[in-house]
C-alpha cells in the first residue's frame, strides 16, 4: 500500500494519429501521479503533450497541423501510479 508503480504505453506500427486516449482506470483505487512523453512521442515532428481531460483517463496528441500525426513504433508515453 502507498506504493508507486510505472506503466509504459507502447505503439506499433502506428500512422496518421493525432490523439489517442491511452488509459481509463477506477480513480478510487490508484492514484495518479507523473505522466510523460515516451521516446517515441519525443520524436515527432510537432509538438505533443500527455494530459489527463478528467480524473481517471490519461490521453496523448500531437499539435499543429504541419505534420501533426504521430507515426513509428515505439513508448509513446510512461504514467506514475500509487
Amino acid at each position: 500500500m502507498g506504493q508507486t508503480f510505472t506503466v509504459g504505453v507502447d505503439l506499433s506500427g502506428a500512422s496518421d494519429i493525432q490523439a489517442l486516449s491511452l488509459l481509463n482506470f477506477d480513480r478510487n483505487v490508484v492514484e495518479q501521479g507523473v505522466g510523460g512523453r515516451g521516446r517515441l512521442l519525443k520524436q515527432q515532428a510537432s509538438p505533443s503533450v500527455v494530459l489527463s481531460s478528467e480524473p481517471g483517463d490519461v490521453d496523448v496528441a500531437v499539435l499543429g497541423m504541419a505534420s501533426g500525426e504521430m507515426a513509428g513504433t515505439g513508448r509513446i508515453a510512461e504514467v506514475t501510479f500509487r
